[in-house]
């Protein structure tokens, strides 16, 4: 396979063997730590699930790019940990590979989509959109004149909505990217 540029998501599957969720969680998180120190790596996320009734363990892991990803799975310091999670597991984990930023936002398989914390959606969300709204609202204040206040708001809303959605959030998510998809607890 040619070598990309582009940012790689690996994407693990872990079908967790029964009385073994904690001591997974565990190895997961010394795996997670070891991951953070490595060249081109960029945030990883943890998701718990079940899938046909057994318990699953969702593992993102985001390098900037595939060669990044393989010099961290092929070290002799990562087979260990890699080696000792699968005590831990009913089968071969499963893993699959994306490429560019559609990564970090598909889950294949998954019950549920990966999002940050809500919290962390809402400070983000309130720092694009507070000075947004400053400049809008006060910029746009001496056309308006006599409008309505309900007319002002429908219209400043009217640029700022597709301009949140458009610009403004995918740089914000960009930018945030590290703190958003940081997991919170493992």
């Amino acid at each position: 396979m040619p070598k990309s540029s582009k940012p790689v998501t690996a994407l693990i599957v872990r079908k967790v063997k029964p009385g073994h969720g904690e001591a997974l969680d565990a190895k997961i998180a010394d795996i997670l730590d070891f991951a953070a120190k490595a060249d081109g790596y960029l945030g990883s996320s943890v998701l718990h699930g079940t899938q046909t009734g057994e318990p699953q363990l969702y593992v993102m892991l985001h390098f900037a790019d595939r060669k990044d990803w393989d010099r961290w799975r092929e070290t002799a310091d990562a087979q260990p940990l890699l080696e000792e999670a699968l005590q831990h597991v009913s089968e071969t984990p499963e893993v699959k590979l994306a490429e560019g930023f559609a990564g970090w936002f598909d889950l294949p398989g998954a019950p549920m989509p990966v999002v940050p914390a809500k919290w962390k959606m809402a400070v983000v969300t309130w720092l694009a959109i507070f000075p947004i709204l400053s400049v809008f609202l006060t910029g746009t204040a001496p056309f308006m004149g006599d409008l309505h206040p309900i007319g002002r708001l429908f219209l400043n809303t009217l640029i700022i909505v597709p301009l949140m959605t458009w610009f403004v959030m995918p740089g914000m998510t960009h930018l945030f990217r590290r703190w958003l998809f940081r997991p919170s607890a493992i």
